[in-house]
């Protein structure tokens, strides 16, 4: 018999499973994409394309997901990994390939995309009090971000080591698409485990028939949507490619240096998320989402006028220290603000919020730095985050002590 607490372990081990499959494709998605002669122009509308499509196939399933059962729809979205992966490392022309990035689950990023994350955000709050969600989320975000590095890490060394066995560069990215679509069977293995406690407690009787969003839930859904719309684009004006380019024109930086710049902060970043959770249940919600991104952003508009690259890589470690923060407390509060039978609904839509920002900032940013405008995305960028955590403190604070 399984413990009380194994659908928690099953939803951790998807997580980390997942996301080590999403953290290998940016290794190897653009040269590979090149070396099947797609031009930059079509890599990167595809790339957006691949956004857009995840967002539209994860609000329609997020939107099944509380009436037609969390875990059905967990298993049935594993098929979406199965063809980006197999569709990627067969496909032989640009429509195909644009087809499989839209219908398929492909993250350009090596960040969270498709369904996944909604659902399971939804499962661990049925079974998480209110007052603990938070403290969970923190780890649950740290699994996601460790496994990511972890699977960039292997994804590099398994296609240096065909290299240099004498493996045709195509055929070596190949097998990085194929190991990502054998994550979907992975996947497909650990959702069986789990139980009807992630359910909603309705699911299954002959009242399963999820209620309407009321108007006060959906206006909340809304405005959450937007403002994460809002955060999402400004980091995505200041993605890593950009940093990477800025430090590179200013202070001559290598790859190697770059290299391990990026994984310094990816790990304090991975390492603050559990502290955010315990300073959460002690301050609440809203203050450590504002309280700790606030001086993050503040930060990131100081970078591009550091005077010499040592106080560059401190104000990005100082950073990436509190950058990721606000993740678990933010999670926690749009479930905890939402009727139980529409947390998947609530994940799903506040998820394409973030994904739609993301999906404009690359290009806003491409545009600035081609005028030679490099300072200006990180100015807007976090000019446009500090906004974003005022109007969360404005809005959501009262909110928060209401639902308490």
């Amino acid at each position: 018999m399984m413990r009380p607490n194994s659908d928690l372990v099953v939803l951790f081990a998807s997580r980390g499973v997942r996301l080590l499959g999403f953290g290998a494709l940016p290794v190897v998605l653009t040269s590979y994409l090149q070396t099947r002669g797609l031009p930059e122009a079509q890599i990167g509308l595809l790339l957006s394309l691949a956004l857009l499509g995840d967002a539209a196939v994860s609000l329609l399933v997020t939107n099944l997901a509380d009436g037609f059962g969390r875990k059905r729809l967990l298993m049935y979205s594993t098929a979406l990994i199965a063809l980006g992966g197999v569709g990627f490392a067969f496909s032989r022309d640009a429509i195909w390939l644009i087809f499989c990035a839209i219908v398929g689950t492909i993250s350009p990023n090596g960040n969270e995309v498709g369904p996944f994350q909604a659902l399971e955000q939804a499962c661990v709050s049925q079974l998480i009090p209110a007052n603990r969600r938070a403290r969970v989320f923190g780890w649950y975000a740290m699994t996601g971000s460790l496994s990511a590095a972890a699977g960039a890490m292997l994804a590099g060394l398994a296609v240096e080591t065909q290299l240099r066995q004498g493996v045709p560069e195509l055929q070596a990215e190949q097998t990085i698409f194929l190991a990502y679509g054998a994550v979907s069977l992975v996947l497909l293995f650990i959702f069986s485990f789990l139980t009807k406690r992630i359910e909603t407690p309705s699911f299954g009787s002959s009242q399963a028939a999820v209620p309407p969003l009321t108007l006060e839930s959906r206006r909340t859904i809304l405005q959450l949507s937007s403002l994460f719309a809002v955060d999402s684009l400004g980091s995505a004006l200041v993605m890593q490619s950009l940093i990477a380019l800025y430090l590179e024109q200013r202070f001559g930086v290598g790859a190697g240096l770059l290299g391990a710049i990026f994984a310094s902060t990816n790990i304090v970043a991975a390492l603050s998320t559990p502290i955010a959770g315990w300073l959460a249940e002690r301050f609440g919600l809203v203050n450590t989402m504002v309280f700790t991104h606030i001086p993050a952003n503040v930060f990131l508009l100081l970078f591009p006028f550091a005077p010499t690259l040592d106080w560059a890589i401190i104000l990005l470690i100082a950073r990436f220290c509190l950058s990721q923060m606000d993740v678990p407390a933010r999670t926690a509060l749009v479930m905890n603000v939402v009727p139980e039978q529409h947390r998947s609904l609530a994940g799903g839509m506040t998820q394409q919020g973030k994904l739609l920002g993301t999906s404009l900032g690359p290009f806003l940013s491409g545009l600035l730095t081609n005028a030679g405008l490099v300072v200006l995305p990180f100015v807007i960028g976090g000019s446009l985050k500090i906004l974003y955590d005022l109007a969360i403190y404005v809005g959501f604070k009262r909110l928060e002590q209401e639902k308490g």
